[in-house]
This record gives C-alpha cells, sequence and structure tokens, in this order.
C-alpha cells in the first residue's frame, strides 16, 4: 500500500491529535475511519477493557432471574428424566451457585474471546499484507467489540422484558424462524446474519484498511470470505452441538 496514505488520509478526514473517549465513542458509530487512523498512532486499549467487562457483568445481570428459571425447569426435568429427586432448595443453592460463578468468570471470558478474535484476525489479514504492530490491533478490536458487546446487552434488556429466552438473539434473521428449527443446519446458518455481528465485520473491514494499512478491495474480499466461513461454522456447530444433546438425552433416557 502507499506509504502516504495514512497521512493523506488523516489530512482528508481531519483526524485529531487528541480525542477523547466521548469523541472516540462518537466516531465509532458515525466515523470509524478516523478513529481507526487515531489508533493507527495513539493505540489504548484501557478503555475498552473496562467498557467490554462493565457490558459482560450487565448482559448477565440483566438475564439473571430467565436464566435461573431456565436453569431450574431443566435441573428438574433432568432429574426426572434420570430417575432421581432432589429438592427445591438444593436446586436452588446449585444454579445459584453456577449463576455466580458465571457472572464472576464473564469479563474474563468475553476479553479471552477479544483476545483470540485480535490474534486470529491478525493472522488473517496478513494476508492482505496488514502492517506489524499488535498494540494497535489490541486497540482496533477492542474498539470493535464495543460495537459486539452493544449487541449482547440489547439482546438482555430484550430478555429482561419478556422474560423469554431463545436460541437466536432477538436482532438475528435466525429469530424469524420456527424455534423449533434450533439445532438444525438452517437455524445455525442464519443466526450469524445478526445487526451488529454484521456490523462487526464491516467495522474488521474498515480498521484494517485504515488501522492496518491495507488495500481496500483485497482487504473487503477478505472480510466477505471470512464472513461466509463463519456462517458455514456456526451451521456445522449447530448441528454438533444438536447431535451431542440428543445422544445425552438417549443415554440418559435408557438408565
Amino acid at each position: 500500500m502507499n506509504k502516504d496514505f495514512g497521512s493523506k488520509e488523516t489530512a482528508e478526514l481531519n483526524v485529531p491529535d487528541k480525542m477523547n473517549l466521548f469523541k472516540r465513542i462518537g466516531n465509532l458509530l458515525f466515523s470509524p475511519s478516523k478513529l481507526f487512523l487515531y489508533i493507527k498512532s495513539k493505540p489504548s486499549i484501557l478503555f475498552p477493557i473496562i467498557l467490554i467487562c462493565a457490558a459482560a457483568i450487565a448482559s448477565q445481570l440483566l438475564i439473571w432471574e430467565p436464566t435461573k428459571n431456565l436453569a431450574m425447569d431443566t435441573m428438574y426435568r433432568t432429574y426426572n428424566t434420570m430417575g432421581m429427586s432432589l429438592s427445591f432448595e438444593g436446586m436452588e443453592q446449585y444454579v445459584n451457585a453456577v449463576m455466580i460463578a458465571s457472572l464472576a468468570s464473564s469479563p474474563f471470558i468475553y476479553l479471552a474471546v477479544w483476545a483470540v478474535t485480535t490474534l486470529v484476525t491478525y493472522l488473517a489479514y496478513k494476508l492482505v499484507k496488514c502492517e506489524k504492530g499488535l498494540k494497535k490491533y489490541f486497540s482496533m478490536t477492542g474498539y470493535i467489540m464495543l460495537i459486539f458487546m452493544a449487541g449482547q446487552v440489547i439482546n438482555s434488556i430484550y430478555i429482561y422484558l419478556t422474560g423469554s429466552i431463545s436460541a437466536a438473539m432477538v436482532t438475528s434473521l435466525a429469530s424469524l424462524l420456527d424455534p423449533n428449527l434450533s439445532g438444525t443446519f438452517l437455524f445455525g446458518l442464519v443466526s450469524p446474519i445478526e445487526v451488529f455481528n454484521l456490523w462487526t465485520f464491516m467495522l474488521f473491514g474498515l480498521g484494517f484498511v485504515y488501522t492496518g494499512g491495507t488495500e481496500k478491495k483485497k482487504t473487503y474480499a477478505l472480510t466477505a470470505i471470512l464472513f461466509v466461513i463463519v456462517i458455514f461454522a456456526n451451521a456445522g456447530m449447530s448441528l454438533l452441538r444438536a447431535g451431542l444433546q440428543n445422544s445425552i438425552m438417549g443415554n440418559m433416557g435408557s438408565f
């Protein structure tokens, strides 16, 4: 890529030397190319880490009651299937312990997703010759992940308001399908076709162009290919999970 690309684009987009937190979020939403050019020279990761952790905890707290009720019902049916019994207090104590552990671990899980995503995308976009420098990519993907986390929180708000937990996010195309199709190839295929997921992939394409200095056409083509791979991988995993669940329930029923 042209070495003068960064300075030329910075001048054209009027990228400031300093950008406070509110402006970074504003640019992420309305002018991501400006944010990504800013990150290229001044990467930061603390603010995305704080917001990712806060969103992870908020998402878990919002779905606490619906998740607890579902877990209690599932445990009750499972124990009945196995011909075993457990007191309500015992089930509640166990479920509460699991949920507290899930709440405490959720920030670390999302941070691990962020780290793995950064490394995987960095290796993938090496195919289109992205620049070196992992710190700026950790910063870039950290801000991009805020969009993903916003989707998680919105989905949790929907669950909190309706009390209904479904296999698909409310903002996903799969939410329009019959819930009984959950676990099928079709359901897994359309689940990733979701507003915030699409937004995230678009930002990855822009991010590697403006932060990574890659060529636009090749980068956008690679981004589209990666999205298709994710769609089919999710469909395959959906079938695998359904097969494992059916196998487990079948084994339980034989006891």
